[in-house]
Order: C-alpha cells, then structure tokens, then sequence
C-alpha cells in the first residue's frame, strides 16, 4: 500500500507538490503580469475613446429619453467558448428541451469522451472527462471535476441536478481554474441559468408517458419596475421506477422530484447592478440500486415493501451577485450559499445477500447527513469589446457537512457519525494577450490554500471510538496555450495545463484505520486542436488530440464481504481524439454530431482486499469508443385541423458508448450500447404538440457494475423503452 500523509506532519511539513508546479507556476505568472502593462496603456486609449463617446450619446438623449426597464444583455459566462485554447461542449436550452435533457448527468451521459459510473439513485454519481477521474469519488470534497451553477462552485454530488430554466451548459474539458472562482482537475461543467428580462416571457410544458413518467414546469419573467426584473420557475417530475420489488409485484419506488426557482435583476445606477437568485430541488424516493446480475429482462429486487420510502435529498442553492463597470473593467462581488441535506438506504436484498453470503435475508444501509458551503468570490476583468481579455479573483469558501451511517440487522450497533470541515482560499488569475494580428497567447495561474478537519465517532456495537484529524494543503495549478488564426474562419491552438485533486478523508470510514487521509491527485494535460466554421456559420468543426498524465490517481476500494472500504493511489494516463461539429444544411435540416476515441491506462500495481490492479489494466467505465449523433427536421405543413401554419419539429439522438470496465481489477467488462431517443411535434406559433420515445430500440445497458466475488457479480440495468406524449407553449 502507498504511504498515505501523516496528519499532524502536514500541518509543518511543506506541500511537495509545489516543488513540481513552480516552473510553470513562475512562467505563467510572468506571463502574465508581462503585458498587463502595455494592455492597461491600450485599455486607457480605448476607454477614453468609447467614454468620450458614450458621454455624448448620453449628453445628447438624456433630456429627453425617458428611463427604460434594465437591460443586462452581455453573455453570463466569464469566457467566451470559441475563443478558448481548449475543448469547449455547449447545450443550449432548446437543445435541452427538445432532446429532453432532465438532468446534468443526462447531459453528460450525451456527450462523447465523458463517461458517468452511477447506480440510477443520489450522491453516488463519479465522472471521467476525457478518462480523467477518480477511479471510484472516495469524498464529497472530491474536485477533479468542478461543478459551477450561475458562478457559484457547488459540491460535486449535485449531479443529480435538473436543467429547470437553464440557458445553456458549458463543459469546459481540461484542467480549468484560472478564469473564474469554479475548479476542477479535469473539466469544469459550468451551468448558466436564464435571467430575468425586460419583457415579459411566459412558458409552460407537460408530458405524461409510461411506467408513470410525467413532467409539469413553467417559467414567467418580465420587468417589475423601470430598474428591476423577475423571474420564476418551478417544475415537478415523477416516475415509477423500472426495477420491480419481486415480493409485491410492484415497483421498488416511485420517484419524485420538485425544484424552484426565484431570481431578481436590478439597476442601482448607471453602472452598477445586482443579481439575486434563490432555488431549491427535493428529490424523493430515488433508489440507488445494486441488483444481482444478470438482470433479464425484467429486472427485480426482492426487499420489504417501501425500503427506498426514507431517501430523499434536497438541494438549495442562493446566490447574490454585485457588478460595477468602470470605462474598461468590471469588478463582481458573489456571495453563494448552498445546502444539502439527504436520507438514503443502500439495501442488499435478500437475493444479493444469500448470493454473497449464504443466507436467505436482506440487510440494508443508512446514510443521513447535511452540508452547508459559503463562499465568496472578488472578480476584476477586462469588459468584452477590449482588446486584451484578462481577470483577477480572490476566493473563499467555509464548508461543513456530516455523513453519517447507520446499519441495520445483521450489524444494527453499527454506528458510524463523520463530520467534514473544509476551508478553501484561492488567488486565480487569467490573461489573453495578442502577440501579433493572429497569434494569441492565454495564460493563467491559481494559487489555492485548503485546511480540511474531519471529525468521527465510531461504535461497532460496543464503546464509541473517536477520531480527530486535521491537514493543510498549498497548491499552484495552472494554463498556457497558444491559439493562432489560420484564416479568418480557422483557429488553431495549443496548452499545456496542470490540476489538482486535494488529498481529503473519504466519506465511508467505519474505523480509525481508514480514516488516514489520501494522497493528492496532480494532472498534467496537453492539447492540439482546431475550431473551424464557414463563413456563412452553416458548418463548425471542432477537432483535439489529448494527453492527460495523473500522479496518484484516488480509488476507493470497498470489500463486499467485510463493508470495509480505504481509499488508494494508483498513476493513470489517458490519450486521445476528438472530433464534432455542427451541419446546418439548409433552414430545415441541421446535423449535429461527434466521436472521441481514448486509451486510458492505469500505470501502477497494487494489491487490495477484492483483487490485484495491474499496469496497463484499462480504466474502470471509460469507453474507448463513444459517439453521438443528433439530426433536427423542421418542415413547414399545409393548413389542417385549424392551424393556419403548422410546422413539424423531429429530433433523433443516437448515442454510442463502447465497452468499459467495471473496476481497476478488470474483472469484467460492460457491454457496449447504442442509445436512440425520438421526438416528433407540430408546431403553431408558440405551441408544440408532440410525441417521445426514449431508449427507442429497447436497449439494456448497465449505469454500473461491481464485481463482489469470483461468483457474484452485480449492479444497476437503465431503463427500457418509454414513449409518451407532450405539450409546451411559450409566450
């Protein structure tokens, strides 16, 4: 086993990762502050100008044009994707809707060269970028993805995350960190929800289907005074789930889902303005399934009636944002707060558990726990229309959060209550500097500070056993890359990227011996792409070549037999292509589409309790292949049964996953799947009905796999086919 960091030696003891970093540490700062210089000379002239011309334009209006409701138009996001010296994935919201999109992970899950290890239910959701990722999410405190909602970094476990009301995701591949608060060792999954306007805009959407699928939202925002807009959302969803309890017949739970969201934009004067949004999701009956393979064709559990009733989850998240531009700057100040408060039950039923262990019963886990998270973001950066891109930021963020287990018969002493305090502070940077009319050079730098406490008692039916631990942690991570204009319509460009992953205490320790801290993860990435597009925009094309090498990649390592479960450090590497685009053909057909291949490695050999990892062993769930396609039809149709101009809207999405391995032993292999989803409307102006079919072909795939002995093998099936109809009109 890997020497894991003594506790108390990490507080006095120098972080040896910075050793590593500082040369492109020392590079990218004085790459940065270099042209700053020169930019704020450049900035000035160019303010000057544009002030001098604003002024007028106010001299000249301002008596006699009356105050207009606030109109914040500039994009919400802190970059802009295409000018970016890496790979950038953008969904926008009709995408959303139209391939009914619910959730993040459902975004995910469609997109090429990410893959997501899931067991259908809550909290467990562990993401590979580019197969980049720990190879099973030991802690909630876990960063090699960020997760960012409205420039707010929220826990990566809100996965389970719906699209209500959402303008637009941005999946940022590559380590990220230097552009905004939010960071992330491989990737960062930037979440953008619509704002309030100046007009009014309603909307509303129903769908009802089979196995009791429905889905009801609306969303109405428009000015409430000259200075102030507002907006609201809400929708509710609900299903019964697709794995049936074989004691009654019925479903193992039917899942429920409420979310909301409330937001305010305001002008306090002619160049200040503030952002206020409050939303929360509540998550009933969500199962997380570990079912005995194989599944057949219709997969079931056998457990007490109503064992998934207590889980339940839900989000919150409240943010408030002030924002002042100067002539050629602007200066944001975000306060975010999110919570999390869940209940979940991890059954093995009584199927799994004579399986594992020859006896004829179910037993079951329960995990309760609460997580609060301030955070505060200070954001100085160039407007858009200058000539030099740039920001500074000053971050932090306080969070406490428990995990506490609780077991039932045959281990019903068995308590186990952990408590987490993390405490990040973080100096980022970030600079886009013309070198020459078509080369660029982007850089950045982030310096983060970290102290984590962890907090535990642990009573294995006897005399409680506490545990206190603490450990400070300095890191730098961050970017340089080169972009360099071909023609007019072709960008090519290359960066080199460090990430981080912190070394934490895992979620799911039940003695002293496990609680001992992991090692930090460090991620070296390079990449090769292009960004093309016709002048006409009708056709973009976007390719990468990719490296990614991983120090001390983190997995969690669980025996089935004994529940005990540490966390080890293995090396991984991950390389590859990618390639996708859009194809507008004409007005009435567009082709969107793309394909990664990948070959990720573990580099190491380990021996643990469920088996040896090998060097050269694939990654667990990253698949070599994968692929996505999505083709949209609008034709417009003659007049008939009342609609004077009725349009057809189609929309089909196939999406290709390849063969991945269950776990870094390798023990055995998910088969590969093609996903087909379809949709066909009519169209009225703001009105659309339509049909859906999900998972058309009928097509069973695994979410999961575990491999609990030579014999025993288990893990959670998707849901069949489902077709339903729906209903949605927009003001």
């Amino acid at each position: 086993m890997p020497n894991r960091p003594d506790p108390e030696a990490a507080d006095t003891q120098p972080c040896t990762t910075r050793g590593n970093i500082r040369p492109l540490a020392v590079y990218c700062l004085l790459a940065m502050l270099s042209p700053l210089c020169a930019a704020q000379e450049h900035a000035q002239d160019h303010a000057q100008k544009a002030g001098a011309t604003r002024q007028d334009s106010k001299l000249d209006t301002a008596a006699v044009t009356p105050l207009s409701p606030v109109v914040i138009t500039e994009r919400r996001s802190e970059f802009v994707p295409g000018e970016q010296p890496f790979s950038v994935s953008t969904i926008e919201a009709e995408e959303l809707t139209t391939r009914r999109l619910e959730s993040v992970e459902q975004v995910l899950r469609s997109t090429p060269g990410i893959n997501v290890n899931s067991s259908g239910g809550m909290l467990d959701n562990n993401v590979y970028i580019r197969g980049v990722g720990s190879l099973y999410q030991s802690s909630s405190d876990d960063l090699i993805h960020g997760l960012s909602i409205d420039g707010v970094q929220v826990p990566s476990r809100y996965l389970s995350l719906g699209t209500l009301d959402v303008e637009r995701i941005d999946i940022l591949k590559g380590p990220q960190g230097t552009q905004t608060s939010a960071s992330g060792a491989a990737g960062l999954i930037d979440v953008h929800t619509r704002r309030p306007g100046a007009h009014t805009e309603a909307s509303v959407r129903a769908e009802l289907g089979q196995q009791g699928k429905n889905l009801e939202e609306a969303a109405i925002g428009g000015a409430l005074t000259d200075r102030l807009s507002g907006r609201l959302a809400v929708r509710h969803s609900g299903e019964d789930m697709w794995v049936t309890n074989r004691r009654n017949g019925e479903p193992v739970s039917q899942p429920d889902d409420l979310a909301f969201r409330g937001s305010l934009l305001g002008e306090l004067s002619a160049r200040t303005s503030f952002e206020l949004s409050a939303s929360q999701q509540r998550v009933k009956e969500s199962p997380n399934l570990l079912v005995l393979r194989p599944y057949g064709s219709s997969p079931s559990q056998n457990l007490p009636a109503d064992t998934y009733r207590p889980n339940k989850q839900t989000l919150g998240l409240y943010s408030l944002r002030f924002n002042h531009d100067f002539e050629s700057s602007r200066f944001s100040a975000t306060t975010g707060y999110t919570t999390q408060d869940f209940t979940r039950v991890l059954p093995y039923d009584q199927d799994l558990f004579q399986a594992l262990f020859g006896a004829p019963m179910s037993y079951a886990q329960t995990y309760h726990g609460r997580e609060h998270v301030f955070s505060q973001d200070l954001r100085w950066a160039s407007l858009p229309d200058m000539p030099m891109a740039w920001n500074f930021g000053l971050f932090f963020s306080d969070g406490k959060r428990s995990n506490n287990t609780l077991h039932q018969a045959p281990a019903s002493g068995d308590v186990f209550a952990r408590n987490y305090e993390t405490r990040r502070y973080a100096l980022y940077g970030d600079v886009s500097y013309p070198l020459s009319d078509r080369l660029k050079l982007n850089t950045g730098l982030r310096h983060e500070w970290s102290r984590r406490d962890y907090d535990a008692s642990y009573s294995n039916s006897g005399t409680p056993v506490t545990d206190k631990r603490r450990m400070n942690d300095a890191y730098n991570t961050g970017r340089i890359g080169l972009s360099y204009a071909w023609t007019r319509q072709t960008t090519l460009y290359s960066s080199l990227a460090r990430g981080y992953n912190a070394a934490s205490f895992q979620d799911f320790a039940g003695q002293i011996s496990d609680s001992a801290p992991y090692k930090a993860a460090k991620v070296n990435s390079a990449e090769l792409g292009f960004k093309s597009q016709l002048p006409d925009q009708r056709l973009a094309i976007n390719g990468a070549l990719f490296y990614n090498d991983v120090k001390d990649n983190q997995t969690l390592v669980y025996d089935t037999n004994t529940f005990v479960s540490s966390v080890e450090n293995v090396d991984t590497r991950s390389k590859g292509l990618e390639l996708g685009g859009t194809w507008r053909v004409d007005d009435r057909l567009t082709v969107k589409g793309g394909v990664t291949y990948m070959d990720a490695r573990i580099l190491s050999n380990l021996a643990t309790s469920v088996g040896s990892i090998s060097s050269g062993n694939r990654m667990p769930d990253v698949a070599r292949w994968s692929a996505a396609l999505g083709i949209q039809y609008r034709k417009p149709l003659p007049e008939f049964w009342g609609m004077s101009s009725p349009v057809l809207n189609t929309q089909a999405d196939y999406v290709y996953v390849g063969k991945r391995s269950v776990d870094p032993q390798n023990h055995f292999d998910m088969n590969s799947y093609g996903k087909l989803d379809l949709r066909v409307g009519v169209q009225q102006g703001g009105t659309e009905f339509y049909v859906w079919a999900d998972n058309l072909l009928d097509k069973q795939y695994e979410l999961y796999g575990y491999w609990g002995s030579p014999t025993v093998t288990y893990g959670a099936p998707s849901r069949g086919r489902l077709v339903g109809l729906g209903f949605r009109h927009q003001l």
